[in-house]
Parts: structure tokens; C-alpha cells; sequence
């Protein structure tokens, strides 16, 4: 599903409605009636995609269109009845930008809006494939930390998508929601059927290249940067939401030392844990990614992401390998 925010007034967006640009198949809208409306609803919610109608004035579009893109990488479809302001919107960072015919020409209102909507799939499609690296939050070879998170199913979830990743990709550190006792098993029996070496995690442990860190059961595993590269911390704490380690933590800490050269996986998992990490991660530019109802085992976790609208986009479990591999090799 592309979801889309469009920024409009509301007389125009209830005329907008009457063409249907919502009737479109996987286009859902939400629509703000202000640039201020626009900018509080990406707060609560990223949409994949966001259309701005540039009636405002130059330098209102402009602060609009740069905040979006400084706030959270998405795609901006700029939107006038005066082609002057078309520069000055593509200048700022807009994808593209259509001129409007008159709203009450319907012919006219029909065929732009079967544009627009053409528009919106192709961007959409552009932004989350791997080869169009122009419109990729991040370069090819530009990520640094692959994270993953998971609970109910993730073991066999986890072990299917190591099994299948090269030595030659960037750290990867892994919460799965275990007890303490069980993840060292866990990270042995990993180790043993997978390319990468895995380890479980200790206390200022250096991440290296083809090298896997499952967090400790009953221990918080987070994510750090200095000089010398990327490290993890494993300390213990309160439990959050009745669990320790959280993928929250692991996340919102990952989204703080990498930003835009991580990538994150939320898998499987009853719940909600990971979501609101990946929606910090998401907004520091990361590519995040859920695994899909029809492969979890419980679509749980990743259903509240997609509904946070953290994710970039949903991917079946059996696709994840190959597409770590495409995407960082």
C-alpha cells in the first residue's frame, strides 16, 4: 500500500476527491488542509509519499518541501496552477512537480489525475528498488550496521536469513526476544549453520565486518560509534513493556551511531516492540524494512510498524537474504 499525504486546502481537496485519486489501486490518502496540519501529521505518521499543492507562498513551499526531505527522506510531488513556482519547487527538492488544470474541467481534472496518480507509482517504485540509486535514502556501498529484530518465530526466521547472507556484508547485530541461558545456545547453533560468525554479545564488544552479535538474554543491547568504528554496549536494566532486551532500545540506539547507513528488519513477533525504533531509524534516513503478514508467524511487531508507517516497505521472509545481498554487495 502507497500511502499518501496531500497537503491541500480542504475545498480543494474534497473537489480532488470527486476525481478519485484514492480509487487507485494501493493509493491510500490522508490529507492535511496547511503546510503546518502537513508537517504535525508526519509526526504522528510517515506516509511513503507526500503531494504538496503549491498555493501557499514561494518561500512557505520551499520551507515545507526542504523540512520534509531534512526530517524524513520522502519523495515530494510539488502541485500549482502557476508553472512559476515549478523551479523554484524542483530547486528545493521536490521529485517532480505538475501543473493543475482548472478544477472544474473534469475532462482535464480525470486525465491529471490518472497522471499524478502514474507519478506516485513510479516514485514509490523508484525510491524503494535497489538500482535507482538516485532515489535511495542511502549509496549502495553506504551501509555500515544491518539490524535485526524479532520474538515469536524469530528463531527459525533469524537462522533462515543468516544462513543465506555473505561474509562480505557490514556488521549485523540481532535482538530476538529470549532469556537469559538460551541466547548463547542460540548464537552457537547460528554460528554453526551460517557464513557469518556469531557471537553473542558482551559488554563493549567492536563489530567487525561478516560478524553477527545476538543480543544477551536479560541484558539491553545497544549501539555505538566512535574513532575506532561501531561497538555495542550489553548492560542490564529495568525491563521495558515486560521485556529485556527490547528491540526498541537496540533501534533507537542504532538510529542515534548510524543513521542512514543502517538498514533494519523488524520480523515476526507478538506485540509491539521495535516499532517506534524503527520509525527513529526510518527518520534519520535508515532503510527499514518488515518482514510481510503472510510469512510471519505472527504479524504482530511489524503490523504496528507498518501502521506507524516506519517502514520503507514489506518484504516476505524467504526474499530478505537476497535482498540484503543485492542491496550491500
Amino acid at each position: 500500500m502507497i500511502d499518501v499525504l496531500v497537503i491541500i486546502s480542504p475545498g480543494e481537496m474534497h473537489r480532488y476527491n470527486s476525481y478519485g485519486l484514492a480509487r487507485y489501486d494501493n493509493i491510500r490518502v490522508t490529507s492535511a488542509a496547511s503546510q503546518y496540519e502537513g508537517l504535525r501529521s508526519l509526526e504522528r505518521r510517515l506516509p511513503s509519499i507526500v503531494v504538496l499543492d503549491a498555493h501557499i507562498r514561494q518561500s512557505e513551499c520551499s520551507e515545507v518541501v526542504s523540512g520534509i526531505l531534512r526530517r524524513n527522506r520522502i519523495p515530494v510531488i510539488a502541485l500549482s496552477y502557476s508553472s512559476r513556482v515549478r523551479n523554484t519547487m524542483l530547486k528545493n527538492g521536490a521529485v517532480s512537480f505538475h501543473h493543475q488544470p482548472p478544477i472544474d474541467n473534469a475532462e482535464q481534472m480525470n486525465s491529471f489525475v490518472k497522471v499524478l496518480a502514474e507519478d506516485i507509482y513510479r516514485r514509490f517504485t523508484c525510491y524503494n528498488t535497489a538500482d535507482q540509486s538516485a532515489a535511495r535514502p542511502y549509496s549502495r556501498h553506504g551501509v555500515e550496521i544491518i539490524a535485526i529484530g524479532a520474538s515469536t518465530g524469530g528463531t527459525s526466521a533469524i537462522e533462515e536469513i543468516l544462513a543465506r547472507l555473505s561474509t562480505e556484508l557490514p556488521p549485523i547485530i540481532v535482538t530476538q526476544h529470549m532469556p537469559s541461558g538460551f541466547t548463547g545456545m542460540f548464537a552457537k547453533r547460528l554460528d554453526q549453520c551460517s557464513p557469518v560468525r556469531v557471537i553473542e554479545a558482551a559488554d563493549n564488544m567492536r563489530l567487525e565486518k561478516g560478524m553477527c552479535v545476538i543480543a544477551s538474554g536479560g541484558k539491553f543491547m545497544e549501539l555505538f560509534r566512535d574513532n575506532e568504528g561501531y561497538y555495542v554496549r550489553s548492560r542490564e536494566g529495568e525491563k521495558v513493556g515486560g521485556l529485556c532486551p527490547t528491540v526498541d532500545v537496540m533501534f533507537e540506539s542504532t538510529a542515534q551511531a548510524a543513521g542512514d547507513k543502517a538498514i533494519a528488519f523488524l520480523l515476526t513477533g507478538m506485540g509491539a516492540d521495535g516499532a517506534q525504533g524503527m520509525l527513529a531509524l526510518r527518520r534519520k534516513g535508515a532503510y527499514t524494512v518488515c518482514q510481510d503478514r503472510d510469512s510471519c508467524a505472527v504479524y504482530g511487531m511489524p503490523m504496528e510498524a507498518m501502521q506507524l508507517g516506519a517502514a520503507c516497505m514489506e518484504m516476505s521472509l524467504s526474499d530478505i537474504p537476497g535482498f540484503i545481498n543485492r542491496k550491500l554487495l
